[in-house]
């Protein structure tokens, strides 16, 4: 197994205080990379041959806590840089805005911009934020990448309140005006409350099958998605095809096979990577994806070979264990199957052969304004 993409959360703090952060409770420590540790981290990741690395879990401009002086983010990405090692990061807005206007060089080696949007209107998505001015900045961002033809996109939490028809049109038609990607991360309940967000199975084909009528598909790492269109896949990435560097707590900087679990595989700052994917962590993630959940060999899934149960961090979110199939599975509930789905013609992704840094990272759908080609000059 040879991972090549991963992410990477560097520092504590955030700007944003999101209604369904992910991350929060993994950023409750203060300590702060020094540059030897981070010259340790750089020095693994590129002996190890990762290809792609992509900033986010906090706002990635902090990485020395409130101190934006000190941030160490533009010397980690020129390093990654001069190595060929492409860049992207996802942000609020924060993070492009402050690199663009006092450290253009390095804005422009980040390869995407991920743009975060729980709502395609200032009120809703300001308010969630807790940023009062939080929908500008992304605006703001998009449009200075326009400006310099940066790669970019419009990234959303897939919840019950964005997932209806009229308001994914109106993030597409955003991304449209800023000639950038559109992506989906469904949601993932790191928290109890989050439950209450999470769309139902119905909400989230019906929002997929309207998507690929609306979008030009350039990638689709959900695996249960992915097999019903006829996409080569082999399951979730995550933990075979990728993994995440934690912030730092208690002297160590964990990994983790998936940027959504609260999981300790090994600290890369002790221990070389090879050891830790190849440790107890991350077989657990290898041997599901091997094996199959039982309950999909017992529906007899014709789509278990490319499927292989699913996401698995969503599986553990919410059902508590491995050996079962993804709580979105279709064939779970007899009422609804994603027969629409399945009548699609087999997709072609990612015609462009530009590299984004999602594509293999997680879980996740990226689409584009149907029939327009990417505007993008690589840094």
């Amino acid at each position: 197994m040879k991972i090549e993409n991963i992410g990477w959360s560097i520092g504590n703090f955030c700007n944003a205080k999101c209604h369904h952060c992910y991350s929060w409770r993994q950023r409750q420590g203060h300590e702060i990379l020094s540059l030897d540790e981070i010259d340790t981290i750089l020095d693994k990741i590129i002996s190890y041959g990762i290809k792609t690395v992509n900033f986010g879990g906090n706002e990635p401009i902090f990485t020395n806590g409130k101190d934006l002086g000190s941030t160490t983010l533009p010397y980690i990405i020129d390093r990654l840089y001069e190595r060929n090692i492409i860049c992207g990061i996802t942000t609020n807005g924060f993070t492009e805005k402050y690199l663009y206007e006092n450290h253009f060089d390095t804005f422009m080696k980040v390869n995407d911009w991920d743009f975060s949007l729980d709502a395609p209107c200032s009120k809703e998505h300001n308010k969630n934020r807790n940023v009062s001015n939080a929908f500008e900045m992304v605006l703001e961002g998009l449009d200075i990448c326009t400006k310099h033809k940066r790669l970019k996109s419009i990234v959303v939490a897939g919840m019950h309140t964005n997932l209806k028809p009229d308001v994914l049109n109106q993030f597409i038609t955003l991304a449209q005006k800023y000639e950038a990607d559109f992506r989906i991360n469904i949601l993932k309940p790191t928290e109890e409350h989050h439950k209450t967000l999470l769309p139902s199975v119905e909400k989230i084909y019906e929002s997929m099958d309207w998507l690929l009528e609306k979008m030009d598909m350039v990638c689709m790492s959900e695996s249960i998605f992915a097999s019903q269109v006829g996409i080569g896949c082999n399951g979730s990435p995550c933990g075979e095809k990728s993994f995440r560097i934690r912030t730092k707590i208690n002297g160590r900087v964990p990994i983790t096979p998936c940027v959504y679990l609260d999981l300790d595989a090994g600290d890369i700052l002790s221990e070389s990577i090879d050891s830790i994917v190849s440790g107890a962590v991350f077989s657990c993630f290898i041997h599901r994806k091997k094996v199959i959940p039982t309950q999909c060999h017992n529906m007899n899934c014709k789509f278990i070979k490319s499927c292989r149960g699913g996401c698995t961090a969503r599986t553990l979110l919410i059902k508590g264990k491995y050996d079962e199939p993804d709580p979105y599975c279709p064939y779970l509930l007899e009422r609804y199957v994603s027969e629409k789905l399945q009548k699609k013609e087999v997709m072609k992704q990612n015609t462009d052969n530009v590299i984004r840094v999602h594509e293999n990272y997680l879980c996740t759908w990226i689409g584009r304004t149907k029939h327009k080609k990417c505007n993008y000059m690589k840094g």
